[in-house]
């Protein structure tokens, strides 16, 4: 009887071995979970580096979750899938003859307006993801770098086509047609590109190449064009200068105007001060001379009466005269010439004989006045 029943030990190590077995069994589905998830890739855990933008799809119904957060993205492995995409600026160079890679491809080659052909070497197109477009450009080109495709090479050839080739050669040479066409080119760029997700940064543009002949024909273009620059801007200086000098003149002469303005106005005020004291001294002189002649009026009229009076007296005594020689006849003729001969005065001079003269002086009296009357 005791060697059929069982030890104590041996129903512990029998219980200890159900419980491992039980727990094995138990981590036995998460450890073939663990060892499919390692063995698909799918380790739930995805990284968008700095420079991608990541787009989570749930598969189940299709919604797409965008991450712009550089880090780890957890997720669900079969149930959802993490796609990243770079979105760092990217280069696209026309140059060469033949395509190389993604990055570069065959130079641009434009026909002008005018007909004639040139070229662009090392011209540079940078373009870059549109990050909230991301789910769309997963899409419409797939994951990776599947977007980076030649669809960028294709619209900007074309574009860039159209837009040089709206000017003629010469207008090509020169940096602000160049410009102009370029600011057209990557507006019109950006539009096509728009819906692809993707966006147009800049085109760096070089200048255009020519064959020998014609490049020679714009180099003396270009010497003739800077001539005339020159020329236009000296002559734009010059009529400058003229202006300055007219502006200069002009300020002298407004000052001399000024100072004959003033001088004018300061001979006014003496002319005006003159004429004032000339009509003053003008007045006092006529009144002087009317004062003058007032007196030499009364002077006159003075005079006059007097003479009046006189030659009245004097007509008098000729009539008193008159009425004498009537009456007294020839007595009153000598009497008036005896009167006559009273206020005459006689020089009286020694006479002596002169015994030998030289001439003789024969003096004839003449006869004495009969009645007042000469023989």
């Amino acid at each position: 009887m005791n060697a059929s029943r069982p030890s104590p030990k041996s129903s512990a190590r029998r219980g200890v071995s159900l419980a491992e077995v039980a727990l094995a069994l138990a981590c036995l589905p998460f450890a073939l979970f663990l060892a499919v998830r390692r063995w698909s890739g799918h380790s739930g855990l995805a990284r968008i580096g700095d420079d991608q933008v990541g787009v989570v799809i749930d598969q189940w119904s299709g919604a797409r979750e965008l991450v712009t957060t550089p880090g780890y993205r957890a997720y669900l492995p079969w149930l959802q899938e993490v796609e990243t995409l770079d979105r760092a600026p990217n280069t696209l160079v026309f140059a060469g003859n033949e395509p190389q890679d993604r990055a570069r491809t065959p130079r641009l080659i434009v026909r002008a307006r005018d007909g004639s052909t040139c070229w662009f070497e090392n011209l540079t197109v940078l373009y870059g993801l549109r990050s909230e477009r991301a789910p769309r450009v997963l899409d419409d080109a797939g994951s990776g770098q599947a977007w980076k495709s030649e669809l960028v090479a294709f619209y900007a050839r074309s574009i860039l086509r159209d837009e040089f080739g709206r000017f003629g050669t010469l207008e090509l040479a020169q940096v602000q047609y160049l410009r102009s066409a370029v600011r057209a080119a990557q507006e019109r760029l950006d539009r096509a590109l728009e819906p692809h997700g993707i966006e147009v940064l800049e085109i760096s543009t070089p200048q255009p190449s020519f064959d020998k002949a014609y490049e020679d024909h714009i180099r003396r273009r270009k010497l003739n064009d800077q001539e005339s620059a020159r020329l236009s801007a000296a002559l734009d200086g010059l009529a400058e200068e003229r202006h300055q000098l007219e502006a200069a003149a002009q300020r002298v002469k407004e000052v001399e105007y000024q100072k004959l303005g003033d001088h004018l106005e300061h001979d006014l005020k003496a002319a005006h001060n003159d004429e004032v004291r000339m009509r003053a001294e003008a007045e006092r002189y006529y009144l002087e001379r009317v004062r003058a002649a007032e007196a030499t009026g009364i002077e006159k009229q003075t005079a006059a009466a007097a003479l009046r009076e006189r030659y009245t007296r004097e007509a008098a005594d000729l009539e008193q005269q008159a009425r004498d020689l009537e009456r007294y006849g020839e007595l009153g003729v000598r009497m008036a010439l005896v009167d006559k001969l009273a206020s005459i005065e006689f020089s009286l001079v020694p006479y002596s004989r002169d015994p030998a003269p030289q001439r003789i002086e024969l003096l004839q009296a003449s006869p004495l006045p009969v009645n007042g009357v000469h023989p």
